[in-house]
């Protein structure tokens, strides 16, 4: 989409001002500023154009315009000047860092409360993930003739169980031999590993085979009990979040790991810094917020999720250049604790 550096400057200054004003924003205030020496007139005619490109929206209830979620992109894109971290901020987050540098499992939660007061929004943070984890062993626990616990031990030190309803009956004696069987065959396998070994056995041992495989693979899916969230407070005073529905709606998407995970499995795997934007998002109940997400950790060892949730109406230039900074400073102390 090509517009006139006119035009550029205007939505630069709508989208600004929008976000820090939370109003709708007329010509009268853009007419006069740097750069734009025009009527407002001729400002209201190149704000309409920007509308009919669907890069601005016209409330009904007011005359001025606010970004659509294009006009966001459009301006994170080609207009935003990164706000980056002073010195004096950066020394004091790895300050509280590296008073708890040897403690792993304290990473996420104090990230997450770093972010959301300095963004003044929600953050999460992920734990981190080993791309996909193995079998350690297989236990099985007889509960009835042919009803049997498969409790599977990952190397992670993970614990996975479900119930399953066998085919035939079975005796505690055969299940002891199957399950140290099943332990020396799938040890040390991914899912997909075990998937593969399971497909060429027969009888019981596929079935057990099988749904380790569907729990492992569920595992590998599932971020529910992986997520630390902080800041949801700083959200529900903005305007946007005024009627309770819609705070429910982003608190219980946010809370629903498996909904999340398809977006966050791209983050891992793609490695770079993600901003989705209103509509974007896939789940609906996230179409009047926008995420700011970068992966952190080790590819191919150990990865996780950093990044900011707030409304589309997003001080973007601060999300980004916190997120980065945070993915970064994760990056070295994961590297440091695996040395």
């Amino acid at each position: 989409m090509e517009l006139t550096a006119r035009q550029q400057s205007i939505l630069k200054h709508v989208v600004e001002d929008y976000i820090l004003s939370a109003v709708p924003v007329p010509s009268e205030r853009i007419a006069g500023r740097a750069g734009l020496k025009v009527s407002p007139a001729t400002i209201r005619n190149e704000m309409m154009e920007l509308e009919e490109l669907g890069l601005l929206t016209h409330p009904h209830t007011s005359a001025g315009r606010v970004p659509s979620d294009l006009g966001y992109r459009y301006y994170i894109e080609h207009l935003m000047t990164e706000g980056g971290l002073t010195p004096m901020e950066q020394e004091t987050v790895w300050h509280q860092f590296h008073q708890i540098e040897a403690e792993v499992d304290e990473w996420g939660p104090l990230a997450a409360a770093v972010m959301a007061q300095m963004a003044r929004t929600a953050a999460l943070v992920t734990k981190l993930r080993a791309p996909s984890d193995r079998v350690k062993r297989v236990e099985l626990v007889l509960v009835q003739d042919d009803l049997v616990l498969v409790v599977l031990i990952l190397r992670s030190g993970g614990l996975l169980q479900r119930m399953l309803r066998l085919n035939e009956s079975v005796s505690r004696e055969e299940l002891i031999r199957l399950a140290n069987k099943l332990s020396d065959q799938l040890g040390g396998k991914d899912s997909a590993g075990v998937s593969q070994k399971a497909s060429r056995m027969e009888g019981l041992e596929q079935e057990i085979a099988s749904a380790v495989a569907r729990l492992m693979q569920q595992r590998d899916r599932s971020w529910t009990d992986a997520i630390y969230y902080e800041g949801i407070g700083y959200v529900s005073g903005e305007p946007e979040f005024g009627r309770a529905e819609r705070l429910l709606d982003l608190m219980q998407a946010l809370q629903r790991g498996a909904a999340l995970a398809p977006l966050l499995g791209d983050v891992v795997d793609s490695g770079g810094l993600r901003v989705i934007i209103g509509r974007e998002n896939e789940l609906q109940e996230m179409h009047g917020c926008s995420m700011v997400l970068t992966r952190y950790g080790l590819s191919g060892q150990a990865a996780g999720v950093v990044g900011v949730v707030g409304p589309t109406r997003m001080r973007y230039w601060r999300a980004v250049a916190l997120v980065r900074f945070m993915g970064s400073l994760l990056d070295q102390l994961v590297e440091q604790s695996l040395r």
